[in-house]
């Protein structure tokens, strides 16, 4: 996952802007150790799998009218596996104004930044499966 976020300076991400997506791995990283659970290994085609599924739901949401889009998004937020980790990375992109997504580099970070919490949410209900 590490990876993941030190690419984002290829994508145009400056360096204040990666330390917001460093501070969400490294919290995603402790929220993990400290639940004190076993936790594996969050591979390259897991990861890719959430970026699919979190991409094509913002574009499901694109084409909704505002009422039911944002009837969707309180759905997904209400019923999601991580909501606690998800509402903190909402919370701490949005206090380094980063939701307005206003460059391709910011959309980079964002997706990033969801994509740690898509993949830790992944690997925990797969945890709990088996």
């Amino acid at each position: 996952m590490l990876a993941s976020i030190l690419v984002l300076p290829q994508m145009g991400v400056d360096m204040a802007q990666l330390e917001v997506a460093l501070h969400v791995l490294f919290v995603t990283f402790q929220a993990m150790k400290l639940s004190g659970h076993p936790w594996p290994l969050v591979t390259e085609d897991i990861q890719d799998g959430c970026l699919q599924r979190l991409t094509a739901r913002a574009r499901f949401n694109d084409g909704l009218p505002q009422e039911l889009a944002n009837k969707v998004v309180e759905q997904f937020h209400a019923e999601h596996a991580e909501r606690y980790l998800l509402a903190f990375v909402y919370g701490w992109l949005g206090d380094n104004d980063l939701m307005g997504v206003r460059t391709e580099a910011e959309k980079y970070l964002m997706l990033g930044a969801l994509n740690l919490v898509e993949c830790v949410a992944f690997v925990g209900a797969a945890k709990t499966t088996r």
